[in-house]
């Protein structure tokens, strides 16, 4: 085969070959396809084919995928978990890595699910070892993400007791009537935390 075709063949095939990026519209899509699962299997098989086109788009949707937590029913929720999950699992493990600063940025959005925060902060927790730190005390007040952190223990008992650890950090450096009935509800974290 001479060289020019050769060539050739190889570029048609990278770009046959190749996972065309997805676009905005196209994820929306494929979510409202998952969205539409009911209970009983009904629209199984189209959230299937949905959630492996989601899956194979990569990392780079993957702030999308966790912002159609916001609206999803618990059936079509646990699919977007799941492929969420999937799409961080892949990109760290394949060495792609995720996209931290809009995984941080929708953590800090008080917008987003409670759900949907909590699986970002774990995601991002992966990959960057100091978010916890960074990010846990400006949530002390944050009505939306505490709750969804304790229906997770054990898995997130880590991060709820960083939590605790920074209420109980700001209530001692500002002492105030509310303080103190938080303070007796609530126990004295350890020093290791």
């Amino acid at each position: 085969m001479n060289r020019p075709l050769c060539v050739l063949v190889l570029a048609v095939a990278h770009f046959v070959l190749a996972p065309l990026p997805v676009h905005a519209q196209e994820v929306e899509s494929l979510l409202t396809r998952i969205k539409a699962v009911g209970r009983e299997g009904t629209g199984n098989v189209e959230a299937a084919k949905a959630w492996k086109e989601l899956v194979k788009a990569g990392p780079s949707v993957l702030p999308q995928v966790l912002a159609g937590l916001n609206d999803a029913d618990p059936t079509a929720a646990n699919w977007i978990r799941a492929a969420a999950e999937v799409i961080a699992e892949q990109a760290i493990t394949s060495g792609k890595g995720l996209q931290a600063d809009k995984l941080e940025a929708f953590v800090k959005d008080a917008k987003n699910a409670g759900a949907a925060r909590r699986l970002a902060f774990e995601q991002l927790s992966r990959v960057d070892p100091s978010a916890p730190d960074r990010l846990l005390p400006g949530m002390v007040n944050d009505p939306g993400y505490v709750p969804e952190s304790r229906k997770t223990a054990p898995v997130g008992f880590t991060v709820l007791s960083r939590w605790l650890n920074a209420v109980y950090v700001s209530l001692t450096l500002v002492p105030s009537k509310s303080a103190v009935c938080i303070r007796r509800k609530c126990p004295r974290p350890s020093k290791s935390l």
